[in-house]
């Protein structure tokens, strides 16, 4: 017959319930050490772009292609309230800002394709635009009436002027003055509808297009940039004017981005846009800016952002590539995001990196006189002995070798803006010469408000970009686009019309475009980012407590049978 006191000792709960604790608290450190290493696995796997072998998108994919987004567009328009004391004397021009006028954007992908290992897929992003007076100012209705510049009639006769054309003086006079007999005068009043989407009738424009002047060129057989006319510079394709003109319901330029398929990192990567790897040469003058860099308006970011890391974004609105720096921490509905912004730096032509967007300023005109402010260091360049001093350098610009923004025989625009170069998110050049800013002039000195009243720059208010990431899945869950658009006007004797003109960036409108992810892709987002972090969290301290607890109580029982607390621990536990 076995041993009592062998039997009890060999089943004794102390030793069941220390190995128990062991156990439990080594299965809980291998789990808990490798699990955010493959919680991130799981997470990038699901952020892949593909197509299943049943044809079927993935949920990713389809929240990519039909994403919960509803951007609200809100278009602020410079009101000029003293269009004759401009136009006959020069004033300096007194802008009245109104707005918004409100109108939601949606953008849903129609068409993509993917290759035939499904790393790279094809698209076309297409927009609709509806107008709502509820989201608007009480006065902001679409027939509003709006008095600003008049782009198309002002901007053919700085073409006209431009030395690229090659059009003789008495050639420019004539052109100009048949543009006031058609009727093209410095600024026009037209309803803020016509202005951005439905387009207005511009009697150049439809001169321009009209069959007398196809046949008079016919007879004159004389050919301009491919087309069968006499006008000496381009005409646009548009019969209408408007900046937003035929987008309504159409796509802008084709896209050809990177699956993440291989390369979680590479997950949105641009390789083409309209069928180019990088933007026009006659669009800007280096190889740093022509370059097509990051992913498709920050759509997508690698995961596991880091606020040291600086995201390269392309957006097609703007003409071009640039890059956001880290702001700070917030949320977005209670889901924690890493604000990225756009820094000064990205719209300042003064730059090195930036010197290929420079405006050409073919005229010659010093639109901010006192800018920089070099005080008595410049103007010395007569008596200069270096020639290695690179005046088109910002840290030069007041250099006792160079004449401030005088450079390479004309002035170069200040910081905080470049030219808008192309018909915005397309592959065109625009009918108009302008330019692109942060609203207000928000990023350029103070020296270029002196030639306008009416404007009040506010930051961070208007900040240029703002996006806030997600930053362990790198999606953006709320983002923020706002730009200004000027046109350059100076004053031309050449032409009757611009006689008295001041100098002077003219702002006509600027607009700022908010949209916050919601549905189901942000249900996921929250639920993957922060309910399950949450959950996995206080399990981690409860195995963490039970372990502890479990540890504690072996040792307290010990420690109470070797000092002779108990006769034995089975008093304590009971037999086995």
């Amino acid at each position: 017959m076995p041993n009592k006191s062998t039997k009890r000792s060999s089943c004794n709960p102390l030793y069941i319930l220390g190995a128990f604790a062991c156990l439990f608290g080594i299965a809980a450190c291998f789990f808990w050490i490798p699990f955010p290493s493959i919680y991130r696995a799981v997470i990038e796997s699901r952020l892949k772009l593909t197509i299943g072998s049943d044809g079927m998108p993935s949920f990713a994919t389809f929240m990519w292609a039909k994403p919960p987004l509803r951007v609200l567009m809100k278009f602020y328009m410079w009101n000029l309230t003293n269009p004759e004391e401009v136009y006959f004397y020069g004033a300096k021009p007194t802008l009245v800002e109104i707005g918004p006028f409100s109108v939601w954007e949606t953008e849903e992908k129609h068409e993509y394709e993917f290759n035939e290992d499904q790393t790279r897929v094809w698209y076309k992003n297409y927009k609709k635009y509806v107008f709502d007076e509820a989201e608007s100012c009480s006065i902001c209705k679409y027939d509003a009436p709006i008095s600003m510049i008049n782009s198309v009639g002002y901007g053919a006769l700085a073409e006209l002027a431009d030395p690229r054309f090659n059009i003789s003086k008495s050639f420019q006079q004539v052109f100009a003055f048949g543009a006031m007999l058609l009727g093209e005068m410095p600024f026009i009043v037209k309803p803020f509808g016509e202005i951005v989407f439905d387009g207005y009738d511009d009697a150049m424009l439809t001169t321009a297009h009209s069959e007398a002047v196809y046949e008079v060129s016919k007879m004159l057989n004389q050919t301009h940039f491919n087309k069968t006319t006499f006008i000496p510079i381009p005409v646009p394709d548009m019969k209408k004017m408007a900046f937003f003109y035929g987008y309504n319901n159409t796509n802008d330029e084709e896209y050809v981005i990177d699956t993440g398929k291989k390369n979680i990192k590479k997950l949105g990567k641009i390789y083409t846009w309209a069928n180019r790897t990088e933007l026009p040469e006659d669009w800007y003058s280096t190889d740093e800016c022509r370059a097509i860099k990051g992913s498709d308006s920050g759509s997508f970011e690698p995961s596991g952002i880091e606020k040291t890391d600086r995201l390269d974004v392309f957006l097609s609105f703007f003409c071009r590539s640039l890059y956001l720096e880290y702001s700070r921490e917030t949320d977005v509905k209670g889901v924690p995001v890493y604000e990225f912004t756009s820094p000064r730096s990205v719209f300042d032509t003064t730059l090195d990196e930036n010197r290929g967007m420079r405006y050409v300023n073919s005229e010659q005109v010093n639109y901010a006189p006192n800018w920089p402010n070099c005080g008595t260091q410049m103007g010395l360049n007569n008596t200069c002995d270096e020639v290695d001093v690179d005046c088109g350098s910002s840290e030069n610009l007041c250099h006792t070798c160079c004449n401030g923004s005088f450079v390479d025989g004309t002035y170069l625009l200040p910081p905080g803006m470049y030219p808008l170069v192309c018909y915005p998110g397309k592959l065109q050049s625009p009918p108009f010469t302008d330019i692109m800013s942060a609203p207000h002039f928000a990023y350029s000195p103070p020296q270029v408000l002196e030639n306008i009243i009416g404007m009040e720059p506010r930051l961070p208010e208007h900040t240029p970009i703002v996006i806030k990431y997600e930053p362990t899945a790198g999606v953006p869950l709320e983002v923020t686009l706002q730009f200004q658009i000027s046109t350059p006007m100076y004053r031309n004797h050449d032409f009757v019309s611009s006689t008295h003109l001041p100098n002077v960036l003219l702002p006509f409108m600027w607009v700022s475009a908010t949209g916050t992810v919601g549905g189901a892709l942000f249900d996921n987002v929250k639920l993957g980012f922060v309910t399950i972090p949450k959950i996995i969290f206080w399990v981690k301290i409860a195995s963490t407590v039970i372990t502890a607890l479990l540890g504690a109580l072996v040792v307290f029982i010990i420690w109470r049978r070797f000092n002779g607390s108990v006769k034995t621990s089975e008093e304590v536990l009971g037999n086995c």
